[in-house]
């Protein structure tokens, strides 16, 4: 339904902006077409940012994002909690023994913390592009 409803919203965008760009080849002014140019772009962007809103809100429910950041992401999702840096999928774990706790970042990694539901014990794994390894308490 959702997914429909962005549909017709574009649709609706595209409409609204070829009717712009009919009135705008009448003779006008400057600040007049100025305007018209103005209301393409607020139309073009509020119509991409609804979309972006929309597939959000119909995904959320599939994939859960429990950590973004500009150095990685953490999804969960019914299955498993994936770590990600730089596009690049890290480690996996399966949902089913792991719970995620929280995830921090530093300059070139991301550290995050999991629980193990077997034995309810926490651990931390630090990340980054070469993988990943757990963190002992003497090293932080």
């Amino acid at each position: 339904l959702s997914f429909i409803l962005g549909i017709a919203l574009i649709y609706f965008g595209v409409i609204n902006i070829k009717r712009i760009l009919n009135d705008s080849n009448e003779n006008k002014t400057e600040l007049e077409t100025l305007f018209a140019t103005a209301n393409i772009i607020f139309v073009s962007i509020s119509s991409i940012f609804l979309l972006m809103l929309i597939a959000f809100f119909t995904f959320q429910n599939e994939i859960n994002i429990k950590f973004f950041s500009d150095q990685g992401l953490v999804l969960k999702n019914d299955k498993k909690i994936s770590i990600y840096l730089k596009g690049k999928e890290i480690k996996s774990f399966d949902e089913n023994k792991y719970g995620f706790v929280m995830a921090v970042y530093g300059d070139k990694h991301i550290e995050v913390v999991l629980q193990n539901k077997e034995n309810d014990t926490f651990f931390e794994l630090r990340c980054n592009e070469e993988g990943c390894k757990e963190i002992l308490k003497e090293d932080k």
